[in-house]
């Protein structure tokens, strides 16, 4: 484990698009996913064309790139609420030699703060079981509705 400073949490600008395209691709490798031939190109330029849509936040430790939070805004109206907005939160990855240092939280309450900051109603996650204690911690609640279907 690292423990040189003080982590810093900053948003992601356009300029790195390939930070964020390959702490995406780290977190993938972590959770499973194969390695692909020309995944950072594809998912730096889809991050670019989609950036406003699907603000990220790159945590920096130690001089090195330690943790990804990558949120997508959702702007559709729902009957009977006045703020229109949702936030998914699409990836929280913490590096290896980063972890347990309290960065997923640090991470993950930045992201929470931008829903509010953007009115949304709900925050919402893919709670992975080694980190539902975490989410848990910081308020987010199981309601056990969450489906999927692959579509390929």
């Amino acid at each position: 484990m690292v423990n040189v400073g003080e982590p810093r949490i900053r948003p992601a600008q356009a300029d790195d698009a390939f930070i964020v395209a390959a702490l995406t691709l780290q977190f993938a490798r972590d959770v499973g996913a194969k390695a692909e031939s020309g995944f950072l190109d594809r998912c730096a330029d889809a991050w670019l064309r989609n950036r406003r849509l699907q603000p990220a936040w790159i945590a920096e430790f130690a001089g090195q790139h330690a943790g990804l939070v990558r949120a997508t805004e959702m702007p559709f109206p729902w009957p009977g609420d006045r703020a229109d907005n949702r936030l998914w939160v699409d990836v929280l990855y913490v590096g290896p030699a980063f972890r347990k240092i309290g960065l997923g939280e640090a991470m993950l309450r930045v992201a929470i703060e931008h829903g509010r900051q953007i009115g949304a109603r709900q925050v919402r996650l893919r709670a992975e079981p080694s980190a539902r204690a975490l989410y848990q911690k910081v308020g987010f609640e199981d309601p056990g509705t969450l489906m999927e279907m692959a579509l390929v």
